[in-house]
C-alpha cells in the first residue's frame, strides 16, 4: 500500500513538473523579446488576477515553432498543436515596419478587438508563456481592376502561447472565459489642469467615483458645468472634463444691474431658492 502511494505521488509530481512554464532567462532576452513581453503584459495588468507572461522556450510540455516558420506559413494557423496562436500583419508602401513597430501595431489590434480569440489569448489567465516570430514579404495589390504601381511591404507577427488560451492552432481544451478573463481593474485619474482655474484636491491622482473640483480665478467664470465637479470614471477618464473651462467675464458684463453678469447670477440664485422651497412643499 505504501509503495503504491509513493508511486502515485511520483506520477503526480512528474505531471506537475511537465506542465510548469519553461521560461527564457530574463537576462538573455533580446530587445524584440522584451518588447513582446512588455506589450502583452501592459494589457494583462489591466485585468484582475492576471499574471505577467514570461518568454517561453520549447520543452517537454510544448514545442514552439513561431521563430522557425517560413514566410508562407505566416499566412495560416498551425494545426494539431497544443499551444494557442495569434497572427497578424501590418503593411506599408514606404518599407518594412521594424519588428518593434509591427509588434506594437499588431498586439494593440489584438487587444482592442474585444471578444475575438486573439483578444482572449492576450489576457488569458491560465497562459504563462509566449513565443513569437517575425516574417516579411512584399508584393503589389489590386486596387479595383488596376495593380498598384508601388510595392506594399508586410511585416508579419506570429505568436504562440502555452498553456493555450484559444483553439486557433488545434488545442482541444483551454478552459472557460469566466475562469480565465479577469475583470478590468479600475484606473486612477490624473489631476487635470484648467487654464485660469484652480483644481482641488491637490492629489496627483484620484480613484473611481472621487471628484476634482474646479474653481475659476477672479475675473473668470466657470463654463460647461454648474458645479465644477469632475468625477473619476472606472476607466481613468474624468466626466465633464472636455466641457469644463474658465472663461473671461466680458468687461461690460460685470455690473451689478439686472442685465449684468452679477445681476444674472443673483437672479439665478433666487430662482434656484424658489424651486427648492416649492420642491419641499410638494414632497
Amino acid at each position: 500500500m505504501g509503495g503504491t502511494l509513493v508511486y502515485t505521488a511520483l506520477i503526480l509530481s512528474s505531471l506537475i513538473l511537465s506542465s510548469e512554464a519553461v521560461c527564457k532567462d530574463s537576462s538573455t532576452l533580446t530587445s524584440d523579446e522584451k518588447n513582446i513581453l512588455e506589450l502583452h503584459n501592459k494589457y494583462r495588468q489591466k485585468h484582475n488576477n492576471t499574471a505577467d507572461l514570461c518568454y517561453g522556450v520549447s520543452g517537454d510540455d510544448v514545442t514552439f515553432t513561431a521563430s522557425s516558420m517560413s514566410i508562407s506559413e505566416y499566412t495560416r494557423h498551425s494545426t494539431e498543436k497544443t499551444f494557442g496562436e495569434n497572427m497578424g500583419n501590418t503593411g506599408s508602401y514606404t518599407g518594412w515596419f521594424s519588428n518593434s513597430e509591427a509588434s506594437e501595431n499588431v498586439i494593440d489590434r489584438w487587444y482592442k478587438d474585444k471578444g475575438t480569440s486573439e483578444y482572449k489569448q492576450v489576457i488569458w489567465r491560465n497562459t504563462t508563456q509566449v513565443n513569437c516570430g517575425y516574417g516579411t514579404s512584399r508584393g503589389k495589390i489590386a486596387i479595383g481592376q488596376q495593380i498598384s504601381a508601388s510595392y506594399i511591404y508586410w511585416t508579419f507577427l506570429f505568436c504562440q502561447y502555452y498553456p493555450p488560451g484559444n483553439k486557433n492552432a488545434g488545442a482541444t481544451y483551454i478552459g472557460n472565459d469566466t475562469a480565465n478573463i479577469g475583470e478590468l481593474l479600475p484606473v486612477p485619474c490624473d489631476k487635470p489642469t484648467v487654464k485660469f482655474g484652480t483644481v482641488k484636491p491637490d492629489s496627483a491622482t484620484l480613484n473611481t467615483n472621487q471628484n476634482y473640483t474646479v474653481t475659476c480665478n477672479e475675473g473668470y467664470v466657470l463654463k460647461g458645468s454648474l458645479s465644477g465637479n469632475l468625477t473619476c470614471n472606472y476607466n481613468g477618464t474624468l466626466s465633464n472634463f472636455r466641457s469644463v473651462s474658465c472663461g473671461e467675464i466680458p468687461k461690460n458684463d460685470t455690473d451689478k444691474g439686472a442685465g449684468g453678469y452679477a445681476g444674472r447670477c443673483a437672479n439665478l440664485s433666487m430662482f434656484v431658492a424658489i424651486f427648492a422651497v416649492l420642491g419641499r412643499l410638494f414632497v
